[in-house]
């Protein structure tokens, strides 16, 4: 039997079941005498029986989605299996010894990401989390009708990830904790090879931080992000600015993208 329930009456099949309760006269959950014919007894107590085995199943069901080990489990109950194009009841199956479980995939595919991940090197893992905020993106845009270019998203989105996933592997690069000087020295790189700032420009703004204040690095930066002409947003800011404002008017849901 599948069930998980301890005991006699759950621990040998129901048609087993049945036959020994025939024999003996006496229901094996309530312990109570069975009167009747004797040959109609195995049918009787099988229909009687499955509901209190269906009831015990789906409560023991809630209990903790871990593991004894503390582990998320990989399979779950499942409501139902199409047998001949009827759709069984998979309390039904398990009563009758047939364990159903389906595959828990958000479980399944958590746990092969996590492992994934730690295969990574810091890079790699920007370069992950930027596209996976792509994908999100292109699902939105098939999802609300938005236009896409041969089914990919705009050039100027794609263009605008491939910035931004450039940027924070550059930054993953320098270690856990790169400085402020180190971030404004990569962003400068980065500017300069999507054509928003020229070698010359690069290395003036280079030699000007090499003595420039936090403050004023710091302020430098949030311009770019700020002001109508800055780079970043002219690279990444504007075109992801659109998509969210065109799937929010679309009825959809934008949070993902910040």
């Amino acid at each position: 039997m599948s069930s998980r329930i301890t005991g006699p009456a759950l621990a040998i099949g129901p048609v087993i079941r049945g036959a020994v309760e025939a024999a003996s006269r006496r229901d094996m959950f309530t312990q109570k005498d069975i009167s009747g014919p004797r040959l109609l007894i195995p049918p009787k107590q099988f229909l009687r029986s499955f509901p209190i085995v269906s009831t015990v199943e789906r409560a023991i069901r809630q209990e903790d989605p871990l593991t004894a080990a503390g582990k998320p489990r990989l399979t779950v109950p499942n409501q139902s299996t199409r047998i001949a194009g009827i759709n069984v009841p998979n309390e039904a199956l398990n009563y009758l010894g047939y364990p159903v479980r389906v595959k828990n995939l958000d479980t399944a595919e958590a746990i092969a990401e996590k492992n994934l991940r730690e295969d990574l090197s810091p890079e790699e893992r920007e370069f992950r989390k930027v596209f996976s905020t792509r994908n999100q993106t292109l699902a939105a845009f098939k999802k609300h009708n938005l236009k896409l270019e041969d089914g990919r998203l705009p050039q100027s989105l794609r263009q605008a990830f491939n910035a931004k996933a450039e940027r924070f592997a550059a930054y993953a690069h320098m270690g856990k904790k790169p400085t402020l000087h180190d971030r404004f020295d990569a962003d400068l790189t980065l500017f300069a090879k999507h054509g928003l700032a020229s070698p010359s420009q690069a290395a003036e703004a280079r030699d000007w931080a090499s003595t420039a204040t936090e403050d004023a690095i710091r302020d430098v930066r949030n311009g770019w992000s700020q002001k109508s002409d800055g780079a970043w947003r002219k690279l990444y800011l504007d075109a992801v600015g659109y998509a969210r404002e065109a799937i929010k008017d679309s009825g959809g849901d934008a949070d993902f993208l910040g």
